[in-house]
């Protein structure tokens, strides 16, 4: 799949994401995540939770984040993008403290600039899992730390050499909807 079709079909998910949580709890912001032993790569986050879906306790969400914007930046490293669908349970909800379990599932797209490594494979699907903590500060602003591991992960041969199991992240986030 090609990243222009990847960048459509997200677009697509955040606003059938975004009118399906008009009147609830949305928050969009800034994504950090570091690979360990690898790259930093950035990106946007959109986190939904409606109230009708377990009390709140269940979030939906889309997440790109790119080496472009991290360890690639004014380097020689890897261009990779990671497109995620991201699903958490949040044990605590209405609370400042909200410990938080989920699932991301997507797409791994590796930029092969040089015709030379257009062998290696450049594309793989994501399956993560996430746990972590968010912390609301009053009712507009929000931090979230947390820990994954992608499930399916690559050697050069079978899958992208860049792709490595364990990751940690950070994101600041901000109540978009207005309602």
């Amino acid at each position: 799949m090609k990243p222009s079709k990847i960048a459509k079909t997200i677009a697509g998910l955040i606003l059938a994401l975004a009118t399906f949580s008009a009147a609830q709890n949305c928050v969009a912001g800034v994504r950090v995540q570091k690979t360990f032993e690898l790259y930093w790569q950035n990106g946007l986050e959109l986190e939904c939770r409606h109230a009708s879906l377990l009390s709140e306790h269940l979030s939906l969400g889309l997440s790109v984040v790119s080496s472009r914007l991290g360890s690639a930046y004014g380097s020689n490293a890897l261009k990779q993008e990671e497109y995620l669908f991201n699903t958490a349970w949040y044990f605590r909800t209405g609370k400042y403290v909200q410990p938080y379990a989920g699932l991301s599932a997507g797409w791994f797209w590796l930029d092969v600039e040089n015709p030379a490594f257009s062998v290696i494979p450049h594309s793989a699907p994501l399956l993560a899992l996430q746990g972590g903590c968010r912390w609301n500060f009053g009712s507009r602003f929000s931090l979230q730390t947390g820990l994954g591991y992608h499930l399916l992960t690559g050697d050069g041969l079978s899958g992208p050499g860049s792709l490595y199991p364990l990751f940690m992240r950070l994101s600041l986030g901000v109540r978009v909807c207005p309602w």
